[in-house]
């Protein structure tokens, strides 16, 4: 929700947040998921705050705790390279305003994560 939200009304200065975040999980140290992790919290809580949605950065905020060990176990299981591929690809989607394009390479990469759960 947030993520059309977001693709359908953004600013140049929301984009350049999401880039920076990328840049920042770029330039971290790829063992320390914790970082990681807390980075890719804050990337989903930009999305959520700059949609304008004021009920959803609440709710993230909430689950703040659970969050970052599901971001931790992403990036054991995705890699820190595919998590790049994939934040610089659903940010550019957002960008072009293409959320339908976004929203399915979001669940590309969840199934695929859910898969290696079982």
């Amino acid at each position: 929700m947030a993520m059309k939200l977001l693709a359908q009304k953004h600013t140049p200065e929301d984009i350049s947040t999401l880039k920076q975040y990328i840049c920042q999980i770029k330039l971290s140290d790829p063992e320390d998921t914790n970082a990681l992790s807390q980075l890719l919290f804050e990337y989903h809580l930009c999305i959520g705050i700059r949609s304008g949605n004021n009920v959803i950065p609440m709710v993230m905020n909430a689950f703040h705790d659970i969050s970052i060990i599901f971001w931790n176990t992403w990036l054991k299981k995705t890699g820190i390279s595919e998590v790049i591929i994939f934040l610089t690809s659903y940010t550019d989607y957002i960008e072009s305003g293409n959320s339908q394009a976004a929203m399915e390479l979001y669940r590309k990469y969840a199934n695929e994560f859910l898969g290696t759960l079982e």
